[in-house]
């Protein structure tokens, strides 16, 4: 019985397929949108291509003409202040903070970059640890203008840094 059924079903799938019946039913496909291809990037294969594109996109302080963000220790006042602004939670002990340390003084030595990045000693600032839930060293936080935290990374690439960075 079962064996019948389903051979009869497949039957009656081709037949009203042959015949155009079921493409009647389904409805049309909407167009594809073609968009010109001066407006697509290419797509971003390594990392060595994603850090020349991005670091691209930085001006330099001259190319924009004005100031921008800093990069400097944290001081009581910040968080809160009404601009938006980056934690960076630092270990002079840990070797990748100290590369991301230095990478940040370079960037904002030479490029405008809209946000400020305030070092916090990660083994001194239990507070600011626990109100921004911040576990390990390497950890950059994200607030807003009234201090509440946006986003949170802990060892970020550089990549995803200078992404974090971007207003």
């Amino acid at each position: 019985m079962n064996r019948r059924l389903i051979i009869s079903s497949l039957i009656m799938v081709t037949a009203l397929t042959g015949c155009g019946y079921i493409k009647q039913l389904m409805p049309e496909k909407e167009p594809e949108v073609q968009v010109p291809i001066e407006n697509v990037a290419p797509p971003v294969k390594t990392d060595a291509e994603r850090a020349a594109r991005t670091e691209a996109e930085i001006k330099t302080k001259e190319e924009f003409g004005e100031e921008g963000g800093s990069y400097k220790e944290f001081e009581n006042g910040i968080i809160g202040n009404g601009e938006e602004s980056i934690l960076f939670f630092h270990d002079p002990d840990n070797s990748a903070c100290e590369r991301l340390d230095a990478s940040l003084t370079d960037w904002y030595a030479a490029n405008y970059i809209p946000l400020s990045i305030y070092k916090v000693d990660h083994k001194s600032s239990a507070g600011l640890r626990n109100r921004f839930n911040v576990v390990q060293e390497n950890t950059f936080v994200r607030i807003n203008g009234s201090g509440d935290p946006v986003m949170v990374k802990s060892f970020p690439s550089e990549i995803e840094l200078l992404n974090m960075l971007r207003p």
